[in-house]
């Protein structure tokens, strides 16, 4: 398994983003979308909010300015992005992808129709499943790893429909009814080509742990 310098996910990002906030419920989930590339955007991010209470500085991690910050409609989750990225909101998710193609990637979630925690072999079957039906030739790096926050991590490699070659990580994680899933990968290069962009991206990536019970949705089943 190759070595790969990402930060763990979901750090602390008090100087940017306040706490998630429910904003809107999405009726009718279905399963998480293909991973393409999204198109040019035509909306700009949204300015971070500002922390409504002043926090320890201690507990900051330090961004660089260079930035932009997306939160999803639905306030399930956040993430910032390196200037230049592209992203795409989609329903249920969004998918970005760095200025020069090389780096890319997608977060997309389900609602479930119970909050009934799945077992960590269930999650990870999940994840291979969702990866195994979008991408050919999977090839796992290692066995699912257990994150600090719960979270599962798989690191693996695959092709696109277009020949593409992805060398990726993803996580696969649930709270409450909403199971999330986040794939963040290298285009025809390493992902180590990429380290700082990571550490930003994945780094950052927060999902809101208490989702609304208002959540009222299909169940969808994550392919």
């Amino acid at each position: 398994m190759k070595m790969r310098m990402v930060v763990a996910k979901g750090l602390a990002i008090a100087t940017v983003l306040s706490s998630l906030s429910i904003l809107a419920c999405r009726p009718e989930p279905s399963a998480p979308p293909p991973v393409d590339p999204p198109p040019t955007p035509t909306e700009p991010f949204p300015e971070a909010p500002e922390l409504e209470d002043e926090e320890d500085e201690a507990s900051r991690t330090p961004l660089p300015d260079d930035i932009q910050i997306y939160q999803d409609d639905s306030g399930l989750f956040a993430l910032a992005l390196p200037l230049g990225y592209r992203f795409e909101p989609i329903d249920q998710g969004m998918t970005f992808r760095s200025e020069d193609e090389g780096f890319g990637g997608a977060i997309a979630y389900q609602v479930l129709d119970s909050d009934e925690p799945l077992s960590a072999e269930a999650l990870e079957s999940r994840l291979r499943e969702n990866i195994e039906a979008q991408f050919s030739d999977v090839t796992w790096q290692s066995d699912s790893q257990p994150q600090p926050d719960e979270s599962l991590r798989l690191d693996w490699q695959a092709e696109t429909s277009d020949g593409s070659s992805l060398d990726a990580l993803s996580f696969i994680e649930q709270h409450g009814k909403v199971i999330y899933v986040f794939h963040a990968h290298g285009i025809d290069q390493p992902y180590n080509e990429y380290n700082r962009d990571a550490e930003i991206i994945v780094g950052t990536y927060i999902v809101q742990e208490k989702p609304p019970e208002s959540i009222d949705a299909e169940a969808s089943e994550a392919q």
